[in-house]
């Protein structure tokens, strides 16, 4: 064996190993972590209400129908979604999307992002974060059509669940208002100043998936870090008799 080989062949076994045992770890998280979906918020035929997920490459967002859930804010007296739906009042549609402050507003796309970016968001402890928000008409698999989409249906109880999420969602001033932050990346649209810190282990896709388990869906947050798997996980555990369908 020529001379030198031996450290080599040590240095890869021990990479291997260590491999093995975070991989091991990952697993096993992900199986401690998954959450069941809840069937008790399942809807009854014909109570159904529609919502979609999208897929946006990195990053995934919910879009709701904006007159239901600004109805239903009113009903269950939810003063700071409804103040922040308020600016969308002529449109059908809003699509909503929590993330860091710093990459969300001032990086456009992720191709735009930079080491350092990307560092800073996932391990600087206290990144502030924002909610943004989308109004829009139309039908929303055609409006976003360079994206996955996922169409669901969920209760009327496991709607109001979301839209009080929401409502928690934000940072409210001294009024008792949201905090606006200028528009957002595209169409009509703005950004709000969100509560949570965005962190490795609570990025956007995290977010997400919380809401969509307030109104009784699935949740894996192993499989959630990266949008990707936050629907491949929605759409296979059917087992649970998860009220969706692929578009």
């Amino acid at each position: 064996m020529p001379f030198g080989l031996n450290p080599v062949l040590r240095w890869l076994r021990r990479g291997f190993f260590a491999s093995l045992m975070i991989a091991v770890m990952l697993f096993l998280a992900a199986a401690i972590l998954r959450q069941p979906g809840d069937p008790s918020l399942f809807p009854k035929a014909g109570e159904e209400e529609v919502i979609f997920v999208l897929d946006h490459g990195y990053h995934a967002s919910v879009v709701l129908p904006r007159g239901t859930i600004a109805e239903r804010a009113q009903v269950l007296g939810l003063a700071n979604i409804e103040a922040a739906l308020e600016p969308f009042g002529r449109f059908a549609w809003v699509e909503i999307g929590w993330g860091d402050e710093g990459f969300y507003r001032h990086v456009p796309s992720v191709s735009f992002s930079t080491l350092p970016h990307i560092l800073r968001a996932l391990f600087r402890p206290g990144n502030t974060s924002v909610l943004h928000v989308v109004g829009f008409d139309g039908i929303p698999t055609e409006v976003f059509s360079g994206s996955g989409k996922l169409r669901l249906e969920i209760s009327r109880e496991g709607l109001d669940r979301m839209v009080r999420a929401l409502d928690r969602s934000l940072l409210v001033e001294r009024k008792g208002l949201p905090v606006p932050l200028g528009p957002g990346l595209y169409g009509p649209s703005a950004f709000y100043a969100a509560r949570e810190a965005y962190h490795v282990l609570n990025v956007c896709n995290h977010w997400l998936g919380r809401l969509l388990a307030e109104a009784g869906l699935p949740y894996a947050p192993v499989e959630a870090t990266l949008s990707g798997g936050l629907i491949y996980d929605l759409t296979r555990r059917s087992a649970v008799k998860l009220p969706s369908r692929g578009l």
